[in-house]
């Protein structure tokens, strides 16, 4: 289970929990029936009933899971497989529904906010019924909610580049990069400064207002 790195969003750092083939119930972010996984991950990669073989060095990770949310079978042979003619994602109304959500957990109302998940959000990953036993219970706790809705929108916004912004305005960032992150964890560098990016130097060059001293901590 991977976290962006401490200068990566998720769309840049490949976030092993969220493409993990494993479901939640053996360590995995997926439940069981979510029609968003196979919508946003690909894991074949058979093409035209050709499934391809690497050359030995290539690269190696060609045939690993990849992003799939943004694939368009229109510009196949058209257009290189870089470009997408889909729609940029600017605001979407199920990010809508997931932030006022979070705002009536906070305001005291969790069980409000859990019924608006399941009957909105869950419903629709389900194709329309939450299968038995993933509902989520309107008795749980602030904090429950919390982690849950958490990964909640790792499911249903995942590559669209929210999770760093998420982990950090939900003070988790330090915690879960530091345990989920092997290169963070293994380095054992990532401190809190991280959490903003140093200013360029370039702009620090060219903009008199912008003096060395105002560098961002820890750059």
């Amino acid at each position: 289970m991977l976290e962006p790195t401490a200068i990566s969003a998720d769309t840049i750092s490949w976030c092993r929990r969220c493409t993990a083939s494993s479901d939640k119930s053996a360590g995995g972010l997926w439940e069981a029936g979510d029609l968003r996984k196979a919508q946003s991950i690909r894991y074949d990669f058979t093409y035209k009933g050709i499934t391809p073989t690497l050359s030995t060095g290539f690269g190696g990770d060609e045939l690993d899971p990849h992003v799939k949310k943004y694939e368009d079978p229109r510009t196949d042979g058209v257009m290189s497989f870089w470009y997408s003619g889909k729609n940029i994602f600017y605001i979407r109304y199920a990010d809508v529904l997931l932030m006022y959500a979070e705002c009536l957990n906070e305001l005291g109302k969790t069980s409000d906010a859990v019924h608006l998940m399941n009957s909105t959000i869950r419903a629709r990953a389900f194709g329309g019924t939450i299968p038995a036993g993933l509902s989520w219970d309107p008795g749980m706790s602030p904090d429950v909610f919390r982690t849950n809705i958490l990964d909640e929108r790792m499911r249903e916004l995942c590559f669209e580049g929210w999770r760093r912004s998420d982990l950090i305005r939900t003070t988790s960032f330090l915690n879960l990069v530091k345990a989920r992150n092997k290169w963070t964890k293994q380095s054992g560098t990532i401190q809190a400064f991280n959490q903003l990016y140093p200013i360029p130097l370039t702009e620090i060059l060219q903009n008199p207002d912008i003096p060395a001293t105002d560098q961002n901590p820890g750059y």
